[in-house]
């Protein structure tokens, strides 16, 4: 257990701290102007992805404000429906180009930041305008290099639990100050 926390906190504390500032107020901002938040991920990340929309919800609500939080994983018959109809390389980027506007927000949360469909997403995001945010592991993926801010938390190739642990804690600790602003 004791070498599993050590992981966990590797991840952690190699983070550049201005990342996580620079995220917090591109949330923040996209809250004030009552942008659109869509956010994306596969796997144990399409889990956080729902848990983090469900908290960014929630922070707004604690102070009664409305936050237009998305999440884009949890529509099991439209994701499937494009992965037959289309190709699921283009699962996110086809429903942020159906939903989202110029300005709005694209999270994007991956532990390698090298899959097809977030990284696809992540452009089709820039071309539209929008902002964008990537919370990546391992050496931070192809994605840490399009986004506008990008929090990387470094660890060995396919270490996903430490990473997935990690992107969850700083998901709470953005969630947590949305709730202070």
């Amino acid at each position: 257990m004791k070498e599993y926390i050590n992981e966990v906190f590797d991840c952690l504390k190699n983070v550049d701290r201005n990342s996580i500032d620079q995220a917090l107020e591109l949330i923040s901002t996209s809250v004030k102007s009552k942008s659109s938040i869509y956010v994306i991920g596969n796997g144990g990340s399409a889990s956080l992805a729902s848990h983090f929309v469900t908290d960014l919800l929630k922070s707004g609500s604690s102070r009664g404000q409305s936050i237009a939080a998305i999440s884009l994983v949890d529509n099991s018959a439209l994701l499937t429906a494009t992965s037959n109809d289309m190709d699921f390389e283009d699962v996110f980027s086809w429903q942020i180009r159906q939903l989202a506007k110029s300005g709005d927000l694209l999270i994007a949360i991956s532990s390698s930041g090298n899959s097809k469909n977030i990284v696809r997403a992540v452009s089709a995001a820039g071309e539209l305008g929008l902002k964008t945010l990537t919370i990546s592991g391992f050496d931070g993926g192809l994605i840490s290099h399009i986004a506008d801010v990008s929090v990387v938390t470094k660890s060995s190739i396919g270490n996903y639990g430490p990473v997935e642990d990690a992107h969850s804690i700083i998901c709470h600790y953005i969630a947590r100050n949305l709730r202070k602003c």
